[in-house]
């Protein structure tokens, strides 16, 4: 069984809208983990999840209310991650100038 890591993603009311993301950094430690990142305000719908690097995890599944993906977390390593929603039609970026250095993190201790 898989340990759940929820994740609570909050938007505000600002164009382009502001991203808060609790835990941040989210810790997995060793052994499999099931990251489930949900909504904290209702104003959006989820379309993707993105990283920096090759996607390090499985089984990621989207859908408008929530998103999950499995982590085996093989090896100790941060996976910075950016998450594109859609707010009244227009698609935003948790990291709308890319996902290179900071942003939200993965932490696989």
């Amino acid at each position: 069984m898989a340990n759940p890591k929820p994740v609570t993603v909050t938007l505000d009311n600002s164009v382009p809208p502001n991203f808060y993301f609790n835990p941040d950094p989210v810790p997995v430690d060793r052994g499999n983990a099931t990251i489930t990142w949900v909504q904290g305000s209702t104003n959006f719908s989820f379309a993707a999840l993105a990283f920096d690097h090759p996607n390090p995890f499985s089984n990621i599944v989207v859908t408008p209310m929530q998103i999950t993906a499995d982590d085996d977390n093989e090896a100790k390593k941060d996976h910075r991650y950016a998450i594109l929603v859609s707010v009244n039609g227009t698609y935003y970026s948790s990291r709308p100038g890319g996902i290179g250095a900071g942003g939200p993190t993965i932490r696989n201790n």
